[in-house]
Protein backbone atom coordinates (compact mmCIF):
# COMPACT_ATOMS: atom_id res chain seq x y z
CA UNK A 1 0.00 0.00 0.00
CA UNK A 2 1.55 3.32 -0.96
CA UNK A 3 0.76 6.65 0.92
CA UNK A 4 -1.60 8.07 -1.21
CA UNK A 5 -3.69 4.34 -1.12
CA UNK A 6 -3.38 4.59 2.41
CA UNK A 7 -4.55 8.44 3.08
CA UNK A 8 -7.13 7.29 0.70
CA UNK A 9 -8.40 4.95 3.26
CA UNK A 10 -8.02 6.79 6.29
CA UNK A 11 -10.18 9.92 4.73
CA UNK A 12 -12.79 7.04 4.12
CA UNK A 13 -13.19 6.15 7.47
CA UNK A 14 -15.79 8.09 9.86
CA UNK A 15 -13.56 11.57 11.41
CA UNK A 16 -13.96 10.23 14.92
CA UNK A 17 -11.70 7.07 13.85
CA UNK A 18 -9.05 9.40 13.00
CA UNK A 19 -6.46 10.86 15.56
CA UNK A 20 -3.61 12.47 15.37
CA UNK A 21 -0.74 10.52 17.43
CA UNK A 22 2.83 12.16 18.41
CA UNK A 23 5.72 9.78 18.98
CA UNK A 24 9.42 9.04 18.13
CA UNK A 25 10.28 6.78 15.21
CA UNK A 26 13.09 4.00 16.80
CA UNK A 27 14.86 0.84 15.02
CA UNK A 28 12.86 -0.76 12.70
CA UNK A 29 13.60 -4.38 12.00
CA UNK A 30 13.83 -5.93 8.37
CA UNK A 31 12.65 -6.66 6.26
CA UNK A 32 10.00 -4.20 5.95
CA UNK A 33 11.42 -0.94 4.27
CA UNK A 34 8.76 0.72 3.67
CA UNK A 35 7.50 1.43 6.97
CA UNK A 36 8.90 2.47 10.71
CA UNK A 37 7.97 1.76 14.36
CA UNK A 38 6.93 4.43 16.13
CA UNK A 39 6.83 4.83 19.61
CA UNK A 40 3.72 6.70 21.03
CA UNK A 41 3.89 9.10 23.93
CA UNK A 42 1.70 6.36 26.22
CA UNK A 43 4.51 3.75 25.14
CA UNK A 44 2.92 1.65 22.49
CA UNK A 45 4.59 1.04 19.31
CA UNK A 46 2.76 0.72 15.82
CA UNK A 47 4.31 0.42 12.48
CA UNK A 48 3.76 3.83 10.00
CA UNK A 49 3.65 3.26 6.55
CA UNK A 50 6.45 5.34 5.66
CA UNK A 51 10.60 5.87 5.93
CA UNK A 52 11.66 8.43 9.16
CA UNK A 53 15.27 8.54 10.66
CA UNK A 54 15.43 7.01 13.78
CA UNK A 55 14.77 9.10 17.04
CA UNK A 56 13.02 11.59 15.05
CA UNK A 57 10.12 13.61 16.83
CA UNK A 58 7.10 12.97 13.98
CA UNK A 59 3.37 13.15 13.88
CA UNK A 60 1.21 10.41 12.61
CA UNK A 61 -2.73 9.82 11.62
CA UNK A 62 -3.87 6.87 12.94
CA UNK A 63 -7.22 5.43 11.53
CA UNK A 64 -8.76 2.16 10.73
CA UNK A 65 -6.21 0.06 11.30
CA UNK A 66 -3.76 2.22 9.15
CA UNK A 67 -1.07 4.46 10.41
CA UNK A 68 0.70 7.41 8.17
CA UNK A 69 3.29 10.25 8.78
CA UNK A 70 1.31 13.47 8.92
CA UNK A 71 2.54 15.95 6.20
CA UNK A 72 5.80 17.93 7.95
CA UNK A 73 4.87 21.53 8.67
CA UNK A 74 6.67 23.93 6.08
CA UNK A 75 9.39 26.55 7.64
CA UNK A 76 11.61 28.58 5.62
CA UNK A 77 11.49 31.89 3.78
CA UNK A 78 11.96 33.47 0.41
CA UNK A 79 13.18 36.87 -0.60
CA UNK A 80 14.31 39.06 -3.42
CA UNK A 81 16.38 42.29 -3.40
CA UNK A 82 15.46 44.80 -5.95
CA UNK A 83 18.92 46.68 -8.01
CA UNK A 84 20.87 48.03 -5.19
CA UNK A 85 24.24 49.11 -5.05
CA UNK A 86 27.55 47.03 -3.74
CA UNK A 87 30.36 48.85 -3.12
CA UNK A 88 33.61 48.03 -4.75
CA UNK A 89 36.42 46.24 -3.21
CA UNK A 90 34.22 45.70 -0.38
CA UNK A 91 32.03 42.58 1.21
CA UNK A 92 28.70 43.89 1.57
CA UNK A 93 25.76 42.00 3.46
CA UNK A 94 22.96 41.91 1.27
CA UNK A 95 19.41 42.96 2.13
CA UNK A 96 16.36 41.60 0.91
CA UNK A 97 13.64 44.42 -0.07
CA UNK A 98 11.11 42.24 -0.52
CA UNK A 99 9.88 38.85 1.49
CA UNK A 100 7.49 35.98 -1.06
CA UNK A 101 7.05 33.94 1.30
CA UNK A 102 7.86 33.59 5.28
CA UNK A 103 6.13 30.91 7.65
CA UNK A 104 7.30 31.74 11.08
CA UNK A 105 9.02 36.01 10.61
CA UNK A 106 12.38 34.04 9.59
CA UNK A 107 13.09 37.68 8.03
CA UNK A 108 12.32 41.59 7.85
CA UNK A 109 11.72 43.17 5.07
CA UNK A 110 15.11 45.19 4.48
CA UNK A 111 17.49 43.63 6.65
CA UNK A 112 20.35 40.60 5.83
CA UNK A 113 19.88 38.77 8.18
CA UNK A 114 17.61 35.54 8.58
CA UNK A 115 17.26 33.82 12.30
CA UNK A 116 15.98 30.24 12.53
CA UNK A 117 13.32 29.84 14.21
CA UNK A 118 12.52 26.21 13.91
CA UNK A 119 15.71 23.55 13.72
CA UNK A 120 16.60 21.34 11.54
CA UNK A 121 18.17 21.11 8.15
CA UNK A 122 17.78 24.11 5.83
CA UNK A 123 19.06 24.18 2.54
CA UNK A 124 19.85 27.44 1.40
CA UNK A 125 20.53 29.30 -2.22
CA UNK A 126 20.99 32.54 -3.46
CA UNK A 127 21.84 33.66 -6.84
CA UNK A 128 22.26 37.34 -7.69
CA UNK A 129 22.78 39.25 -10.80
CA UNK A 130 24.98 42.02 -11.64
CA UNK A 131 25.27 45.04 -13.85
CA UNK A 132 29.59 44.82 -13.90
CA UNK A 133 31.28 41.33 -14.70
CA UNK A 134 33.73 40.89 -12.50
CA UNK A 135 37.71 41.87 -13.49
CA UNK A 136 39.10 41.39 -10.26
CA UNK A 137 38.62 39.19 -7.15
CA UNK A 138 34.98 38.27 -6.34
CA UNK A 139 33.37 35.91 -3.90
CA UNK A 140 29.36 35.36 -2.68
CA UNK A 141 29.38 33.79 0.65
CA UNK A 142 26.92 32.20 3.14
CA UNK A 143 27.83 33.05 7.35
CA UNK A 144 26.15 31.47 9.53
CA UNK A 145 26.40 32.54 13.86
CA UNK A 146 25.30 30.55 16.83
CA UNK A 147 25.13 26.75 17.16
CA UNK A 148 27.53 26.51 14.00
CA UNK A 149 29.56 29.87 12.99
CA UNK A 150 30.81 28.91 9.52
CA UNK A 151 31.47 30.45 6.53
CA UNK A 152 30.73 29.15 3.17
CA UNK A 153 32.26 30.84 0.30
CA UNK A 154 31.98 30.52 -4.03
CA UNK A 155 34.55 32.50 -5.82
CA UNK A 156 33.32 34.99 -8.75
CA UNK A 157 35.21 34.48 -12.25
CA UNK A 158 36.34 37.27 -13.88
CA UNK A 159 33.46 38.26 -16.46
CA UNK A 160 31.00 36.46 -14.08
CA UNK A 161 27.66 38.84 -13.72
CA UNK A 162 25.67 36.39 -12.11
CA UNK A 163 26.94 34.51 -9.15
CA UNK A 164 25.31 32.26 -6.65
CA UNK A 165 25.62 29.66 -4.17
CA UNK A 166 24.10 27.08 -2.13
CA UNK A 167 24.25 24.95 1.13
CA UNK A 168 22.66 22.58 2.95
CA UNK A 169 23.58 22.84 6.96
CA UNK A 170 21.81 21.53 10.04
CA UNK A 171 20.76 25.05 12.18
CA UNK A 172 19.36 25.79 15.82
CA UNK A 173 16.37 27.94 16.66
CA UNK A 174 18.16 31.47 17.15
CA UNK A 175 21.06 30.96 14.52
CA UNK A 176 21.82 33.72 11.75
CA UNK A 177 22.47 33.77 8.39
CA UNK A 178 23.86 36.11 6.31
CA UNK A 179 24.78 36.31 2.32
CA UNK A 180 27.65 39.26 1.61
CA UNK A 181 29.01 39.67 -1.98
CA UNK A 182 33.00 41.42 -2.82
CA UNK A 183 33.08 42.44 -5.87
CA UNK A 184 36.15 44.28 -7.81
CA UNK A 185 34.99 45.32 -10.93
CA UNK A 186 36.64 48.61 -10.93
CA UNK A 187 33.15 50.34 -9.54
CA UNK A 188 29.87 50.21 -8.01
CA UNK A 189 28.07 47.31 -9.02
CA UNK A 190 23.99 47.63 -9.25
CA UNK A 191 23.06 43.79 -7.71
CA UNK A 192 19.54 42.38 -7.55
CA UNK A 193 19.37 38.40 -6.18
CA UNK A 194 17.10 35.92 -4.81
CA UNK A 195 17.34 34.16 -1.30
CA UNK A 196 15.64 30.88 -0.36
CA UNK A 197 16.12 29.08 3.69
CA UNK A 198 13.62 26.01 3.80
CA UNK A 199 13.83 22.90 6.04
CA UNK A 200 14.30 20.20 4.28
CA UNK A 201 14.20 17.91 7.36
CA UNK A 202 13.65 18.15 11.48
Amino acid sequence: MDDVTALASLLKQPSDSMRFERGTVVADTSPTPAHSRVQLADGRIISVLGVAAVDADVTVIVGGGVAIYAPAPRYGVSATRTAASVSNASETVLTWSTITADTHTYLTAGSGTVTIRNAGLYAISVSTDSNRGISGRGYLQIATTGSKTRTYRASIGVGEDKPGIAATLALAVGDTIEVSLYQDSAGTASVSGTLDVWRVSA
